[in-house]
């Protein structure tokens, strides 16, 4: 079981690498999840995953979520993560 959890923590180590790197390479501060997935991150398959990731991010002080800006419809844009 022990194994088992260091290798998770290594894989998602890997993966919050990747999306950081991504994040600094692109030069635009903030990122939907969608964002993350349409970058095409091996690993990084879906929204949700993309999403789970973020959150681990915010938790750890690395980012925050920011609401959307509010649209000329009324309509909020999506919740974007933005790095510190």
């Amino acid at each position: 079981r022990e194994k088992e959890e260091r290798f998770y923590m290594k894989s998602i180590d890997t993966y919050l690498r990747r999306i950081i790197g991504w994040l600094r390479r692109r030069g635009d501060p903030g990122a939907t999840p969608r964002d993350v997935v349409r970058a095409t991150l091996p690993g990084i398959k879906k929204a949700g995953e993309a999403n789970d990731l973020l959150d681990h991010l915010v938790r750890h002080g690395e980012g925050e979520w920011r609401k959307g800006e509010q649209k000329t419809s009324g309509q909020r844009g999506a919740e974007r993560f933005f790095q510190y």
